[in-house]
C-alpha cells in the first residue's frame, strides 16, 4: 500500500500522488495480523535485567548490550488471561438516506465525497445531490360527465311551389312564297373575248416558263471538267484571305459546302476564301466543295493552332528625354500577340502595327527590352531613352586619371602641371564624350 503523508490516506500500489492534496506517496508496511487468541496463563520464567535501562534478556546473557551493565536476575511476570467477550448483536438500523457524492463533469463516474479527482481522466469532480427518487405520476381526474341534450325535432319541410302551367306553343306560320326566278343576263361578248385573251396569256406564260427551266437545267448541266487553283489553302493561327481560280467547260459554277471557319464570296471565275483566326487551341482542316452540273471538286483549307513566326520591322527604339510615341510593324502568322516592356514604356498592338509610349526621363540614361510574343514564339528589341551619363552625372567632367584630380605630379623634385587636364585636375568623360548625356538623338 502507499499513503500520503499529509492526510494519511491510503492508495493501491499503482498511485503516485495524492488525490485530495496532491502530496507525492509513500509506502507502508501492510499491518501484521490479530494475534492469536490467549492461552492459560504458563509459570513465570526467571528473566535477567539491566539496572539501568531495565532492558530485561534471556538468562544466558551476563551484560546490557546497550549500556554494559552487569545484569541481575527477576521474575517476568505473565500477564492474566481475559475472556474474549462476544461480539453482540447488532441492532437493526433504519435505512440511511442517499449520501451526496461527487461526480466527473466528462466520465460521470461518481466518488466518495473525500476525492477530488477522476482517476479516470483526471477531471475536477463536482458535488451532485442525492439520487432524486422518481416522481410520482399524477392521477388523473375523471372527466366530468355531460348530461345527454335531446334531439332538437326537425323543422316541417316547406310546402312546394305551384309550377307555372304550361302555355301551348303558338302554331308556325305559313310559308312566304318563293320568289320567281330572275330573268338571266345576256352574255357580253367584250368580257368573254377578254377572258378568252387571259387565258391564252397564262398558257404562254406557262410555256415560257417551263421552257427557261429546262434551258437552265440544260446549262447548269452542260460542264465537264471542274478545276480550282490552287486546290489546298493553309492559314496561320489568325487566318486571313486567299483567292482561287476556278476553270471549267460549263455555263455556270457554285459553292455547295464549306467549313463554318470559313466565309467565300464568288466573283466571276475568282472564289474568295475568308478564314476565322483559330483560338481553340488545336489545328483544324476542312474542304470546300465546288460544283457544276454533276461535276465537282475540292479546296483543302488548312488551318495551325499555334504561332510560328513573328517578325518586327525594326531592331531597336531610342527615345529623347521628353519620352513620345513610336510605332513599328510586324509580320506574322498569329493575331493576339502580347508584350513584357521596360517599366519607363508601354506597348500596344493595333492590326499589325505595335504603338510604343515612353515617359518624360529627368534622371540617368536608361534602357531596357521590349519582347513581343505569342503562344512559344518570342522575338526582342532594345528600347533606349536619352538621359544623364551615370558615370559624370550630366556634368560631362571626371577626375583625371593622370594626376588623379591634383592637377599635377611630381617629376624628380620638381612639381609639374598635368598635361592631360591642364593642371584642372578634371578631364573629359569618356563614356558621354564630354557632353553629359548618353543617347542623344
Amino acid at each position: 500500500m502507499k499513503e500520503c503523508p499529509k492526510c494519511h490516506k491510503q492508495y493501491e500500489d499503482n498511485k503516485n500522488f495524492c488525490l485530495v492534496d496532491g502530496q507525492k506517496l509513500v509506502e507502508v508496511v501492510a499491518p501484521q495480523p490479530a494475534a492469536p487468541a490467549p492461552q492459560p496463563a504458563a509459570p513465570a520464567k526467571p528473566m535477567k535485567e539491566c539496572p539501568k535501562c531495565h532492558k530485561r534478556y534471556e538468562m544466558d546473557r551476563n551484560f546490557c548490550l546497550a549500556d554494559g551493565q552487569k545484569l541481575v536476575e527477576v521474575v517476568a511476570p505473565q500477564p492474566a488471561a481475559h475472556p474474549k467477550p462476544a461480539a453482540p448483536v447488532p441492532a437493526p438500523q433504519p435505512a440511511a438516506p442517499a449520501k451526496p457524492m461527487k461526480e466527473c463533469p466528462k466520465c460521470h463516474k461518481r466518488y466518495e465525497m473525500d476525492r477530488n479527482f477522476c482517476l479516470a481522466d483526471g477531471q475536477k469532480l463536482v458535488e451532485v445531490g442525492a439520487a432524486t427518487q422518481p416522481a410520482p405520476k399524477p392521477i388523473k381526474e375523471p372527466k366530468p360527465v355531460v348530461p345527454p341534450v335531446a334531439p332538437q325535432p326537425k323543422p316541417a319541410a316547406p310546402a312546394p311551389t305551384p309550377q307555372p302551367v304550361a302555355q301551348p306553343k303558338p302554331a308556325a306560320p305559313a310559308p312566304a312564297p318563293k320568289p320567281a326566278p330572275k330573268p338571266k343576263k345576256p352574255v357580253d361578248p367584250k368580257k368573254k373575248a377578254r377572258r378568252k385573251r387571259w387565258i391564252i396569256t397564262l398558257v404562254v406564260l406557262l410555256l415560257l416558263a417551263g421552257g427557261a427551266v429546262a434551258a437552265y437545267f440544260f446549262i447548269y448541266n452542260a460542264a465537264s471538267y471542274l478545276n480550282a487553283t490552287p486546290g489546298m489553302v493553309q492559314t496561320g493561327k489568325s487566318g486571313g484571305t486567299v483567292k482561287a481560280t476556278v476553270s471549267y467547260d460549263g455555263y455556270m459554277w457554285s459553292v455547295a459546302d464549306a467549313p463554318e471557319w470559313v466565309e467565300t464570296d464568288k466573283d466571276g471565275n475568282e472564289l474568295q476564301i475568308s478564314v476565322a483566326p483559330n483560338n481553340s487551341g488545336t489545328s483544324r482542316v476542312g474542304a470546300i466543295m465546288l460544283k457544276s452540273g454533276n461535276v465537282t471538286t475540292r479546296v483543302e483549307v488548312s488551318q495551325s493552332a499555334y504561332v510560328t513566326f513573328i517578325t518586327p520591322s525594326v531592331s531597336s527604339l531610342t527615345f529623347s528625354r521628353n519620352g513620345g510615341t513610336q510605332t513599328f510593324a510586324i509580320k506574322t502568322d498569329g493575331g493576339g500577340a502580347s508584350f513584357e516592356c521596360p517599366d519607363f514604356v508601354t506597348a500596344e498592338l493595333r492590326n499589325d502595327t505595335v504603338v510604343v509610349k515612353a515617359s518624360a526621363n529627368n534622371g540617368n540614361y536608361r534602357n531596357g527590352t521590349l519582347v513581343v510574343k505569342e503562344d512559344n514564339i518570342r522575338t526582342t528589341l532594345m528600347v533606349e531613352q536619352t538621359g544623364a551619363c551615370p558615370i559624370c552625372q550630366g556634368s560631362g567632367k571626371v577626375q583625371c586619371t593622370n594626376c588623379n584630380g591634383t592637377g599635377r605630379f611630381t617629376y624628380g623634385r620638381t612639381k609639374v602641371t598635368c598635361v592631360g587636364c591642364s593642371g584642372t585636375g578634371q578631364a573629359a568623360c569618356d563614356e558621354c564624350n564630354g557632353t553629359g548625356e548618353i543617347g542623344a538623338n
